[in-house]
């Protein structure tokens, strides 16, 4: 399924926007995600909707993940006929980035509940609220399609920024004169290699006037004589009438160009992005804390934005009451086999796990009597802690000894 699509009718401001600054006046009709021309503008949105789209989103009960939850499989695996999960998330946060909003309608049962989540393309979705009516209404008009209204319920409505809480506002909008001055560094350099004039040397012949094809003639036979890997480090032989200068090429103007990441980083901010995942690099900072700086500056603001409207719109009331949805982000909490299995060692050590638990989280079978859960002795009620210091400074028997504590150490 393409992201965009050509239209013949008049384009809403996002997309005026979204043309005027990636794709330029020329950019008229285009037909999907590789008509970003912008590198860094690609690996942003690429980076963020990818990442989102491969996190689980989990559904809550009382704050217990329900593992075998209709509501997840829905969201996660299969949202419709047509794509998977994987593919709807990652359509809505795309056109979210790009066109500061995305939809998706919510087709239920004769009861309410969700049964199918079919992505809405932003051309053809109008949301308006109605004059002196505390009221949204969603307009759809599909291509070949009969119109329909359409219930702000059964509305997906993802916006990561809006000054109304209707309207979405694309990051695109602060970043044209960043997106222009990178787009002219490079067809700087474009242009250098492609027009300019690059010369290994200079044969001067003097004392007379050539034409061009004596000029040719004693190019070629020249570079027949000294160029090539077979003519390395041999000695030119030039006639009386020769000389023969070597030039340099100026590559001060292709340092600055190449060496310049101010709209790269001004890209970065923009979309909320650590630097180094648009390839600046990132000095004194281990990947652990990356991912972490990452998720907690970045990542869970999206999350926050994506779940709330879920919640919102998915789980009425009193569903909402107990369900809730929420992000899975153990993937980027644990980075690396060795935190992952501290984790695991220190939850299970803690009574927080049991083994089975433990044993799950590497996919390993459940075995028999694997459900009990171990604590260390050396802990005592908290309320007891002033009687055991009394006891202790009078060299008095612990109370409670014999339940385990103090007495065990």
């Amino acid at each position: 399924m393409a992201f965009f699509r050509s239209m013949d009718k008049q384009q809403s401001l996002a997309e005026k926007q979204f043309n005027e600054i990636i794709l330029g006046v020329d950019g008229l009709s285009y037909t999907s995600v590789n008509a970003i021309k912008n590198s860094d503008v690609f690996t942003a949105v690429q980076t963020l909707a990818s990442d989102i789209a491969a996190s689980p989103i989990m559904v809550t009960q009382n704050g217990i993940e329900e593992k075998d939850s209709d509501l997840f499989r829905l969201i996660n695996e299969k949202p419709n006929e047509y794509y998977s999960g994987y593919f709807f998330k990652y359509i809505l946060v795309a056109n979210a980035l790009i066109n500061g909003q995305s939809y998706a309608e919510i087709i239920r049962d004769k009861e309410g509940n969700p049964l199918e989540l079919i992505h809405l393309l932003n051309s053809e979705v109008y949301v308006e609220q109605l004059e002196d009516r505390n009221e949204i209404l969603y307009r759809y008009y599909p291509s070949g399609g009969k119109e329909r209204t359409l219930k702000p319920e059964n509305i997906i409505h993802l916006k990561f920024f809006s000054l109304d809480g209707i309207t979405g506002i694309g990051p695109l909008s602060s970043l044209k004169h960043e997106v222009q001055s990178q787009e002219a560094g490079k067809r700087l350099v474009t242009d250098f290699f492609r027009k300019g004039t690059n010369l290994s040397g200079i044969v001067n012949v003097k004392k007379g006037l050539l034409s061009p094809e004596a000029k040719d003639n004693i190019r070629k036979e020249f570079e027949k004589a000294n160029s090539g890997s077979k003519n390395q480090q041999q000695v030119a032989v030039l006639s009386d009438n020769e000389e023969f200068t070597p030039v340099e090429i100026n590559t001060k103007v292709l340092e600055i160009v190449n060496n310049y990441t101010h709209s790269t980083r001004q890209i970065a901010k923009v979309f909320g992005l650590p630097a180094h995942k648009l390839g600046i690099e990132q000095v004194n900072t281990s990947l652990e804390q990356a991912n972490l700086d990452y998720l907690t500056n970045t990542l869970s603001n999206y999350f926050t934005a994506i779940a709330s409207e879920l919640n919102f719109k998915m789980l009425p009331y009193p569903l909402n009451l107990a369900k809730k949805f929420q992000f899975d982000t153990r993937r980027f909490r644990e980075t690396d086999a060795r935190t992952k299995r501290e984790n695991v060692i220190a939850l299970l050590q803690n009574g927080i796990f049991s083994l089975n638990n433990a044993l799950a989280e590497y996919g390993f079978s459940p075995i028999p009597n694997g459900d009990s859960r171990y604590m260390s002795l050396n802990y005592v009620n908290i309320d007891l802690m002033d009687e055991i210091q009394k006891a202790k400074a009078k060299s008095l028997p612990i109370p409670s000894a014999s339940e385990g504590g103090e007495g065990n150490v």
